[in-house]
């Protein structure tokens, strides 16, 4: 009977780990995000690129930014005005998706590369990324 029960327990825990939605899955999967900025791509005193990104490893960090931003549905088409000038900020979500942004407006767009000043198509930033985003590479 004990055994019954064990297996049956265990046959529960297995069909239950397998139940988990394809977004918890893509999250999981992330095991780092880079967030740069616009001094990572300015030459140092011998004309190179500098390149050092915060690297975020923390899981509930991770979780945090693949819910403000890590999906390209959370994006909605920018509607308004053209902006002029270039990315400040860009995150690196590590599934392909690299997001580029403005430093003061929650404008940007979709890269091919971190550190690609432009981008298309233009954007709206969600709510709270860009701020986020600031504030964990240390600008704020």
């Amino acid at each position: 009977m004990r055994k019954r029960i064990i297996t049956a327990m265990a046959v529960i825990c297995l069909l239950l780990s397998g139940c988990t939605s394809e977004k918890e899955t893509a999250k999981q999967e992330i095991t780092e995000i880079k967030i740069y900025d616009y001094e990572d791509f300015m030459p140092d005193e011998n004309g190179r690129e500098i390149n050092d990104p915060v690297v975020i490893t923390d899981s509930e960090t991770i979780v945090e930014l693949m819910e403000l931003g890590g999906d390209k549905s959370l994006y909605k088409e920018w509607t308004g005005e053209q902006y002029e000038g270039m990315n400040s900020y860009w995150i690196d979500y590590g599934n392909g998706l690299i997001v580029g942004m403005y430093d003061d407006i929650d404008y940007g767009n979709f890269c091919e590369y971190a550190g690609e000043p432009y981008g298309a198509p233009y954007c709206k930033i969600p709510d709270g990324l860009r701020e986020r985003v600031i504030e964990l590479s240390g600008k704020e």
